[in-house]
């Protein structure tokens, strides 16, 4: 990673502090042999300064070293908020709902061909999810129900529809016996999503993962899941992309839904250490959450 100045300085300033609080320390001890109160505040001064110095390396005055390319969507006041990058690509704008309603739709385009590993995605459910509020496709095409009109056979397909999760495979030789009735399905999960909902999903190559921070969480991984590394299909044509549908399928505007007010969209080139939590400028601070999936 390019390490911007902001970086340098905060790394530089965390240095100066821990060798300064390191050498307060060892005077202490060996002129003192105890730490009294006045040592004690000295070290909490110093600690809370270091404290602050790593929020601010990690929050608006420098770029995570994991963080690096993200994108905002506010689907009731169609505020699209992006940073600086080449790898989520906005194919249909959300428009401002004239009820204020979580009804705007948006579609995107996420590339894995360059350095990223991970698409790490907040939702945020302020209404009842009604009908298609969320649908990722390894294909353009991606219907709502597994299917891409077999553009290719990478195409597998993860749905929210009304409350419930769904998951599709793609449709590699011998998917048949992994899925749930011999079709396309891999996985159905009840009651992931409700009004209030506060949804983290990871989509990785071959690797699903998500947490509601209530009731559902889990993780899904098999080669019938997103081929998201180069991997030659079957037929059709090769890529490294993934197509999100938000309030809608990628395909078209015959599936849609409502209730999904906000995604905040994270690509990252790898998952551990994972930041605790998600933050940026203007919108984005709107949009904090704090979730961790073990």
């Amino acid at each position: 990673m390019e390490e911007t100045g902001d970086t340098t300085f905060c790394i530089c300033m965390l240095h100066y502090n821990s060798v300064n609080l390191s050498r307060r320390l060892r005077h202490k001890a060996v002129t003192h042999r105890h730490y009294d109160p006045a040592s004690l505040s000295t070290f909490h001064r110093v600690f809370i300064t270091m404290c602050i110095i790593l929020a601010l390396c990690h929050g608006d005055h420098g770029q995570s070293l994991y963080e690096q390319e993200r994108i905002f969507l506010d689907l009731r006041t169609g505020i699209v908020e992006q940073g600086q990058g080449e790898f989520i690509k906005l194919l249909v704008y959300p428009k401002a709902s004239p009820n204020f309603g979580c009804d705007g739709q948006a579609v995107l385009k996420i590339s894995f061909a360059g350095p990223y590993r991970m698409a790490r995605f907040f939702l945020d459910y302020y209404e009842p999810p009604r009908n298609w509020t969320l649908d990722i496709s390894d294909s353009p095409g991606g219907d709502g129900m597994g299917g891409d009109g077999d553009l290719t056979s990478n195409m597998a397909e993860l749905q929210i529809r009304d409350k419930q999760m769904r998951v599709y495979s793609n449709g590699l030789s011998g998917y048949t016996s992994e899925t749930l009735n011999g079709g396309l399905l891999l996985k159905i999960v009840d009651d992931v999503v409700e009004a209030g909902t506060k949804l983290k999903l990871e989509i990785a190559d071959e690797k699903v993962r998500w947490n509601n921070r209530e009731n559902s969480k889990g993780v899904m991984e098999s080669r019938y899941l997103f081929m998201l590394n180069g991997q030659t299909p079957e037929y059709g044509e090769m890529d490294h992309d993934i197509y999100v549908g938000l309030n809608r399928v990628p395909s078209s505007t015959s599936r849609t839904g409502s209730g999904l007010c906000r995604a905040t969209i994270i690509m990252l080139s790898e998952r551990d250490p994972e930041p605790t939590t998600e933050s940026g400028k203007s919108n984005f601070l709107m949009h904090k959450q704090i979730l961790s999936i073990s």
